[in-house]
């Protein structure tokens, strides 16, 4: 998922860079080495976002899990001492 993410920044930062450039008239290998720069940049930024939204994602669903299978356990064990 991270390199996913990061993979899509880095091709939008290399795509927007370049018009940039050539729109503005600039010098087309200019232009390149600029829109590589911003797509690495984006690239490892875009890297670092998808892992820690990967972290967030797992430790949340880890949590919900866990919170569902506490109150199972609650509740089978209140109806155990009530059967009882």
């Amino acid at each position: 998922m991270a390199a996913h993410y990061a993979c899509q920044l880095a091709l939008l930062a290399f795509a927007t860079a370049e018009l940039r450039g050539l729109l503005l008239g600039g010098d087309f290998s200019a232009a390149t080495k600029t829109a590589l720069l911003a797509a690495a940049a984006l690239f490892v930024l875009g890297l670092a976002a998808g892992r820690l939204a990967q972290r967030v994602v797992e430790e949340s669903a880890r949590q919900e899990f866990l919170d569902h299978v506490t109150v199972n356990e609650t509740h089978t064990s209140a109806e155990s001492a009530t059967a009882s």
